[in-house]
């Protein structure tokens, strides 16, 4: 398990992973008891790391509507 942090933001611990042509995120904030799971098909391989950065910023994005 790791610790993401994303724009400054502490997203909380969990895991990111891939396979064949797909991209997850799954992490729970113990402080906020906000968790979330984000799955995406991988959309170009040779961009994985920006791919990753999207996720974190539609996470972030997300917390933002809900208030966090």
């Amino acid at each position: 398990l790791t610790r993401k942090v994303v724009a400054g933001q502490d997203l909380g611990i969990g895991h990111n992973g891939g396979t064949g042509g797909d991209l997850t995120d799954a992490y729970h904030d113990t402080k906020t008891d906000l968790s979330f799971v984000l799955q995406s098909s991988l959309i170009d391989l040779d961009d994985l790391g920006g791919q990753m950065q999207w996720l974190g910023a539609i996470e972030v994005d997300a917390r933002t509507v809900l208030g966090f």
